[in-house]
C-alpha cells in the first residue's frame, strides 16, 4: 500500500512536526506546498525523511483561485506511482485507527474516493501546541461540520478530482467509487487563542481582492472580538471525536 500526501502550508511551523509525524506513519512520501512561508516551515520539512517541498507564489495574498488550481493538479505527479493520494492543508489530519488495513481493504473493494466524517477540533482556550505535544491525544474534542467532509483521499487513477472553490467538495470524473463516512477528517484549526487569533487576523490582512470579490474566506475579516466569541461558542458545543 503506497500513499502520497500533498499539503498546503503558510507559516505552519507549530503544527508541521505533528502533521509530518502523523502522515509519515502511513504515507510513503509527503510533499509540502509552501506558499512562501517566512518562518521555519521549510527547514522543518527538510529535517524529515521522505518529504519534499514545492514552493509557489501568490504575491503574499490568500488566493483561492491559485490554491484551487494547485490542489486540482499537483497530485497528478503520483499517477501510476501509488495507490492513494491525500490532498489537504497543514492542519487537516485524516484519521482511522487502522488506516493502512482500511485503505488496503478499500482498494480490494474498488473504492477510489473517500468522503470522511469532518470535524473542527477544539482545544482549550489556553492550549499551546509544542514540539513535544501529542496532538491527537491532547485535543480529542470537536464539532462536526459539513465543511470538513472534504474528499481529500482518492486514487490517482481517477481522471480529474475537480475540487470546487474552498476544496470542501469536488466533482471528480473517471473511475469514481465512493466510500462514505469511514475515515475522519480532524481539522485542527482551533489550537488555543494564542495560535488562533493572530493566524485569523493575518489571513484577513492577506486576503486578496479576488477572494473579496467572490466572497471566499470572508470570515478572515472578522475582528478579534468576533473570533474570540466564535471560539468560546465552539468550546461550549464540542464533544469527543477520538
Amino acid at each position: 500500500m503506497d500513499i502520497h500526501g500533498y499539503f498546503l502550508c503558510y507559516n505552519e511551523e507549530a503544527i508541521l512536526p505533528h502533521l509530518l509525524k502523523h502522515y509519515l506513519s502511513f504515507c510513503d512520501k509527503v510533499t509540502i506546498l509552501d506558499n512562501e512561508s517566512t518562518d521555519s516551515s521549510v527547514e522543518i520539512v527538510r529535517s524529515f525523511k521522505n518529504t519534499d517541498v514545492i514552493s509557489w507564489n501568490s504575491g503574499n495574498q490568500v488566493r483561492d483561485d491559485l490554491y484551487l488550481e494547485l490542489k486540482n493538479n499537483v497530485w497528478k505527479a503520483s499517477k501510476s506511482k501509488c495507490d492513494y493520494v491525500i490532498v489537504g492543508d497543514a492542519d487537516e489530519f485524516i484519521y482511522h485507527p487502522e488506516i493502512l488495513h482500511f485503505l488496503d481493504d478499500s482498494k480490494k473493494k474498488g473504492y477510489t474516493l473517500f468522503k470522511p466524517e469532518g470535524y473542527y477540533m477544539i482545544a482549550d482556550e489556553n492550549y499551546e501546541l509544542s514540539p513535544s505535544s501529542n496532538l491527537l491525544k491532547e485535543v480529542t474534542k470537536g464539532i462536526s461540520g459539513s465543511a470538513n467532509q472534504k474528499p481529500m483521499v482518492f486514487s490517482p487513477s481517477i481522471q480529474e478530482i475537480n475540487f470546487l472553490p474552498g476544496c470542501h467538495s469536488a466533482s471528480p470524473i473517471g473511475n469514481v467509487k465512493t466510500n462514505y463516512w469511514n475515515l475522519k477528517l480532524l481539522h485542527y484549526k482551533y489550537l488555543g487563542l494564542k495560535d488562533f487569533i493572530p493566524k485569523q487576523l493575518e489571513r484577513g490582512k492577506r486576503l486578496s481582492e479576488f477572494n473579496k470579490k467572490n466572497g471566499y474566506g470572508m470570515y478572515y475579516l472578522y475582528d478579534e472580538g468576533t473570533h474570540r466569541k466564535e471560539y468560546k461558542t465552539f468550546i461550549e458545543r464540542r464533544d469527543y471525536v477520538i
